[in-house]
């Protein structure tokens, strides 16, 4: 809408995303399951596209995502990095499988797009909405490298599992050095029993990792000194601008503290 609460006839913000929209995918039920029912087919096929960094590590995956789209065309200087598929209906007519409602077809409309000169990608289905509902990963690689792509190289990268947390602080206090806390969410399963809201399953066992690597940009020419919370003796040096810290060991909880 426009700031008189009018449709726009376009949305506002399509020039900087590179994007032209053309409405929003909505198709007569073809099933007699799930949304089909209530006459719209919501599930929607997708192909990750070579070319992009925002497909990086994912080239020609199919994936789906449970959720509605914008119908859009790339303008400008686009790259498109996700394909919408088209519906087969042919084969969902034939074919008794578990996909049969919605069952992918050709190539269709794009789903992502990449945008250079300042950098921009938009995502034109609820991939977002179906990570937060499903976790599946290559959608969140793909949003991964969107905002890597978007916004250049991170001060901090983590080289380990996904269920460690990484967080730095600098002090007031402590002048020329930071302070940087691990965590591992490597556990037994805390949530409730089904039908019982406050009945919990409390963590029993942690699963340690190992060989941590952490990469923090810093103004150090070298290190004095490093402390640890646990004692545990960790590698540390200076590379490029990098401070680069190895700890052996990750069981619950890790401090570490760099001073240069």
């Amino acid at each position: 809408l426009n700031e008189k609460g009018e449709e726009r006839d376009e949305m506002g913000l399509a020039p900087i995303l590179g994007i032209e929209t053309m409405g929003l995918v909505v198709r007569p039920g073809g099933g007699q399951v799930g949304t089909a029912a209530l006459g719209r087919e919501a599930t929607n096929w997708y192909r990750v596209l070579a070319g992009s960094p925002v497909s990086k590590g994912l080239e020609g995956r199919a994936s789906t995502f449970d959720g509605g789209m914008v119908k859009i065309r790339a303008k400008g200087k686009t790259t498109v990095a996700a394909q919408a598929l088209d519906y087969d209906y042919a084969k969902q007519a034939t074919i008794p499988t578990a996909w049969w409602p919605w069952w992918p077809g050709q190539p269709g409309l794009p789903l992502i797009v990449a945008k250079e000169g300042g950098r921009v990608v938009y995502f034109a289905g609820e991939l977002d909405r179906a990570f937060l509902r499903w976790g599946w990963p290559e959608i969140a690689q793909l949003i991964a490298n969107a905002v890597r792509w978007v916004a250049g190289p991170p001060p901090i990268e983590v080289e380990g599992p996904s269920s460690v947390q990484v967080e730095v602080y600098e002090s007031p206090a402590l002048e020329g050095g930071f302070v940087c806390l691990l965590s591992n969410r490597t556990t037994n399963s805390l949530f409730p029993k089904r039908g019982l809201e406050t009945e919990y399953h409390f963590i029993t066992e942690v699963v340690p990792a190992h060989n941590v690597r952490i990469k923090i940009a810093a103004p150090a020419a070298r290190i004095r000194q490093v402390t640890t919370i646990t004692k545990q003796r960790v590698d540390a040096r200076v590379e490029g601008g990098f401070i680069h810290l190895t700890v052996p060991v990750l069981s619950e909880y890790e401090g570490i503290m760099v001073q240069w």
